[in-house]
């Protein structure tokens, strides 16, 4: 899970490599990750089919739905 500890030029570097379908969240309002940093790591991945799903609210706000359609992506369950 790339970019829940910040961005760096290491993780934009693995970001680069990745290829499969990626889901990304971000939270609008974050404090410990930057806004135009998330938008950074997100623009850095090399797939093709990549989501951006962002929400109001600090790091530890993410919205119930984005959890359980995070859980349906993986494979865990339907949405």
């Amino acid at each position: 899970m790339l970019g829940l500890i910040g961005t760096t030029d290491a993780l934009a570097a693995a970001a680069a490599r990745i290829a499969a379908p990626v889901r990304f969240l971000l939270q609008w309002d974050d404090r410990l990750v930057a806004r135009d940093a998330g938008l950074a790591l997100f623009d850095a991945f090399a797939s093709a089919r990549k989501s951006l799903h962002a929400n109001p609210g600090g790091h530890g706000d993410v919205p119930e739905h984005e959890i359980d359609s995070a859980v349906a992506f993986l494979g865990g369950r339907p949405s």
